[in-house]
C-alpha cells in the first residue's frame, strides 16, 4: 500500500471513531460530554475557566435541559 492510502485510511478511521463517540452506550441515552456521558434530560455545556496561564480551554458539563 502507498503512503496516501494508508493516510486516507487512518483519517477515515479517526473521522468514524469520533462519530461514534458523540453517542452514549446503546439504551442509555446521552451524549458524550468530555470523558463523561451525560444522561438523559442533561445537555453539555462549555464552562469558562479562570486561569493563570494561557490557553485556558472550557469544562465541559452536563447541566439539566430547560424544556
Amino acid at each position: 500500500m502507498s503512503a496516501k492510502t494508508v493516510i486516507f485510511f487512518t483519517i477515515l478511521l479517526v473521522m468514524a471513531s469520533a462519530a461514534s463517540a458523540q453517542f452514549g452506550r446503546p439504551g442509555h441515552g446521552g451524549r458524550r460530554c468530555g470523558n463523561q456521558i451525560c444522561p438523559r434530560g442533561t445537555r453539555c455545556v462549555y464552562q469558562r475557566v479562570v486561569c493563570i496561564r494561557a490557553p485556558c480551554p472550557p469544562i465541559p458539563q452536563c447541566v439539566p435541559r430547560r424544556f
